[in-house]
């Protein structure tokens, strides 16, 4: 009797570490990373010039250094605000309407609409926008507000350009009318600044 309840209980414990090993792995393995385009409200524009009369800031230039991925969550926990402030190293001001002295070879920061949570390995990208990447080179354009020490690309996705047509800007449905909205206001204002773009490069 005794040896059968020894046995009974021998099951018992190794079915309850074979429990809780498995419940503390299931806790401790790594979360499936996931994207998540998250819509927000953002200004729209018909036109490249539309574009630039709203941009009080146009450079080209490079990504200096990637801004670390700030998260606001709610009482709950749930995410309700991501971003990151980044840093550009300016090629060319192109536009300044602001009481800043911009000139080549400034570092800028740069607030981007993207953020990553860690805790559940989940990238963020407001309304589609995604960082902007070393080596590339971009045209943004940007808005600041005097009160501000930092630049916002105008309309989250509209004001950051990737200079190689080859690259897709965004975060959003590939042949979507979205897409097709932003592009066209975007090869509009390559247009109009195309001969003062080809002078950096001269």
């Amino acid at each position: 009797m005794n040896k059968r309840r020894w046995i009974y209980s021998t099951v018992v414990a190794a079915f309850l570490l074979i429990i809780g090993g498995y419940l503390i792995y299931q806790q401790m393995k790594p979360k499936p990373f996931t994207e998540v385009v998250a819509e927000a409200k953002i200004d729209g524009y018909e036109s490249g010039d539309e574009l630039e009369n709203a941009s009080n800031v146009i450079v080209t230039g490079q990504l200096e250094k990637r801004g670390d991925s700030i998260i606001e969550r709610a009482s709950d926990d749930a995410v309700i605000g991501v971003s990151r402030m980044s840093t550009f190293k300016i090629a060319q001001v192109l536009k300044n309407e602001t009481n800043d002295n911009l000139a080549k070879e400034m570092i800028i920061p740069v607030y981007e609409n993207e953020g990553y949570d860690a805790k559940t390995n989940t990238t963020y990208h407001i309304a589609g926008y995604t960082k902007m990447e070393k080596e590339e080179k971009y045209l943004l354009l940007l808005q600041k507000d005097s009160e501000d020490d930092y630049y916002v690309p105008t309309a989250v996705v509209f004001g950051k350009i990737n200079l190689d047509p080859n690259k897709r800007n965004e975060l959003f449905p590939k042949n979507s009318d979205t897409e097709a909205a932003v592009n066209q206001v975007q090869a509009e204002v390559l247009k109009n600044l195309e001969n003062e773009i080809e002078r950096e490069d001269k």
